[in-house]
């Protein structure tokens, strides 16, 4: 390699460190105070978006320190979380943290062995931890590897990582392509070493690839590495061979297939996140013009770029294969009753009968989706529910069929009927965060002028006249700016996982 090439750095903007947001000065005040060992062990190049939370901060912790880490982070309230599409790598862990004053999440990648490769590639362990740690020094914030050890472990990943498509068309004869992003943090990397230091790493731990190392450098430098050198390095560290993250090659195929579906026809986003220690589910309670949708909108808007969420609207429920085999029937029978009324027969089933039908299939897909909701939230995902049934709120999400049946209806059929509903309506169970937007009936009719202002001022009456004190859900003030509203709710959903 030659030591006395110049190189362009002008381009180095990601080394720059940034000002850290007050999550990460949390993290990294505790681990100063704890003497915590650990380190940033890749990334350094990136330092300036790691501290500002844009990117994930991968951390190496030595594993007599990794329980410490463990009570910094969930005394930081931060939430443990891994893919459910994804086999995670051994010895890495997933932890997310909420940073109220900028609104976003950190995510920390908690490592207690350096593993390079994919789940679904061949993994490969660099036994180097306790010297990777013991040379770490000081950083800006948290704790740095040295630029030797650290670009050493980056031409083993980039030795190590799937080749990219070129120009052959044989995967024999492709070269390894560096993104431009690469080969700048190689440039990066390269021009802070101490070249003694740097073999005296290579001569430590791995000997073998002294002879191709410069040669591999170069043609890293150059952006272009040659496939003959690919070839040779991953010959050389078949030592530090581990696994493989799928065993065969029918479960490659299957996962490839399974995620293409998911996310070219189904329309996912791949490898969301699910809390280990279970989900949550997130019941939005208020009248018309409290913000409900608005607010909701916001929480997916929040939750959608790392976890695995769903939404359901409980004031409105989907309609199951029973509500529209019933809502047939009803349709033949309104038929068959306007044709016997121009017979001239009179009956007034038509007008008593249908509301409640209809009355009881809402409580039974209500039901249907609150034990989904159950379901859902036990495998590890967010439930965001607009609306849900309350007993100190009737109007919206109650029962109906009794207050709807005439004294002079007295058959058991509209009593049975009506028992049903009511037994679809006890069995719902509390939700784990119920928020409540309380908001003054007058300002919400002032908020909603297209709709009917007795109605809107009766439902928003109904919801403001309740003594939440003497619940558990949590109540915000929907009259407050809208920013400070959304901080609220925030901070009641991260806090209620």
């Amino acid at each position: 390699m030659d030591t006395t090439q110049t190189r362009d750095l002008s381009g180095l903007v990601g080394c720059v460190p940034g000002e850290p947001t007050s999550l990460v000065n949390q993290l990294a005040k505790h681990i100063r105070e704890q003497a915590i060992t650990c380190c940033l062990w890749k990334g350094t190049f990136d330092l300036g978006k790691t501290l500002r939370g844009e990117k994930d901060v991968d951390l190496l912790v030595s594993r007599a320190d990794r329980n410490r880490l463990l009570g910094v982070l969930r005394q930081l309230n931060f939430k443990q979380a891994e893919s459910h599409q994804v086999v995670s790598l051994p010895g890495c862990s997933n932890h997310f943290g909420y940073d109220a004053p900028s609104g976003g999440f950190l995510h920390v990648h908690l490592h207690d062995t350096i593993i390079c490769g994919r789940p679904l590639e061949n993994l490969y362990r660099l036994p180097w931890e306790e010297e990777y740690l013991a040379t770490s020094q000081p950083g800006t914030v948290l704790p740095i590897p040295t630029p030797e050890f650290e670009l050493i472990v980056f031409c083993l990943r980039m030795a190590l990582a799937p080749v990219n498509a070129s120009i052959s068309r044989w995967k024999f004869f492709r070269p390894l392509n560096m993104t431009l992003r690469r080969q700048q943090e190689f440039d990066y990397l390269y021009s802070r070493i101490d070249r003694t230091v740097l073999y005296e790493h290579l001569e430590r731990h791995c000997p073998a690839i002294i002879p191709i190392f410069e040669e591999f450098s170069d043609g890293l430098a150059c952006g272009h590495v040659p496939r003959r050198l690919h070839i040779q390095m991953k010959r050389h560290l078949r030592r530090f061979y581990v696994r493989r993250g799928c065993r065969s090659w029918w479960n490659r195929l299957s996962f490839r297939i399974r995620r293409a579906v998911e996310i070219r026809l189904l329309c996912r986003l791949p490898d969301k996140q699910r809390f280990v220690a279970g989900g949550l589910i997130v019941a939005f309670v208020g009248g018309d013009g409290s913000g409900k949708t608005t607010n909701i909108n916001l929480v997916l808007r929040w939750l959608r770029k790392y976890f695995d969420v769903q939404t359901f609207h409980l004031g409105r429920p989907r309609r199951s294969v029973v509500t529209q085999v019933i809502r047939g029937m009803l349709k033949i029978g309104r038929g068959a009753l306007r044709v016997l009324r121009s017979l001239g027969f009179q009956s007034s089933t038509e007008s008593s009968l249908s509301p409640l039908w209809w009355h009881y299939c809402v409580a039974r897909d209500r039901n249907y989706l609150c034990r989904r909701a159950r379901r859902m939230a036990a495998q590890g995902l967010i439930v965001v529910c607009d609306r849900w049934p309350l007993p100190n709120v009737m109007s919206m999400d109650g029962p109906q069929i009794r207050r709807s049946i005439d004294e002079a209806q007295t058959r058991k059929f509209f009593s049975w009927l009506a028992d049903r509903e009511e037994r679809y309506y006890r069995s719902f169970c509390e939700p784990d965060c119920q928020i409540v937007l309380k908001l003054d009936p007058e300002i919400a009719q002032q908020r909603k002028p297209e709709e009917d202002a007795e109605f809107v001022f009766a439902r928003g009456s109904e919801v403001h006249n309740v003594r939440w004190e003497e619940t558990t859900a949590q109540v915000i003030d929907a009259g407050l700016p809208l920013d400070r509203v959304q901080a609220k709710v925030k901070e009641c959903v991260w806090n209620s996982l």
